[in-house]
């Protein structure tokens, strides 16, 4: 998709310490403008908020398609971006989804073709009926840090899923646990409210 049809994602302070975030969407070739133009927050390196930045591959079209990404975690969606300088490339909304974990033991990344996703943690954000989000990270700990603060700060809950043909177990406290093509699109219009949470990531220098 052409960059100058992505969205951005918008930020507008209503009252102190209380946003109103939007994905801004532009019009379709030959029609008027239908939104207030606001500034936009082009990359991540303009979001100057607090909020759970990380790196995780992303699954496109095609199996063997995965691309890492930079994730951003807003209150009720995740924002990613092809690298902090870039606009955003879509969104994946966390309203009604839950996380889906692999058991320890499986075998869910021998196809795909980038050699350090290969070595990765796989896990899953799946909307009832709607479109299931693919993802890895690149170490346990990564893993395990995304799931805790989907958890806390999304409220998502998460289950491990067993082996084919066993039941779906929920893990209640993922924090005890351990074991050694972009498509481009937005919702239209998105608009959420988002409180400002007390997590500021450290790693991404």
């Amino acid at each position: 998709m052409n960059d100058n049809n992505r969205g951005h994602l918008v930020l507008i302070e209503s009252k102190p310490g209380h946003y109103e975030a939007h994905i801004q969407v532009p019009p379709k070739p030959g029609k008027a403008r239908t939104y207030t133009f606001v500034p936009k927050l082009a990359n991540v390196e303009a979001l100057d908020l607090e909020m759970f930045v990380g790196e995780l591959y992303k699954k496109g079209a095609g199996w063997r398609n995965w691309n890492k990404r930079v994730m951003c975690l807003v209150d009720n969606m995740i924002v990613y971006f092809p690298d902090k300088r870039s606009a955003a490339a879509g969104c994946i909304p966390l309203d009604g989804a839950h996380v889906e974990v692999p058991p320890p033991d499986a075998d869910t990344l021998k196809h795909h073709s980038n050699r350090t996703a290969q070595g990765g943690k796989e896990f899953a954000i799946v909307h009832p009926q709607r479109r299931r989000f693919a993802l890895i990270a690149e170490s346990e700990g990564d893993r395990r840090d995304w799931l805790q603060y989907l958890q806390s700060l999304a409220g998502l809950p998460v289950i491990e899923v067993e082996a084919e043909g066993g039941a779906a177990t929920p893990m209640s406290d993922f924090a005890g646990v351990s074991d050694d093509e972009d498509d481009g699109a937005f919702p239209e219009p998105l608009q959420i409210r988002t409180r400002l949470t007390d997590h500021r990531n450290e790693d991404d220098g």
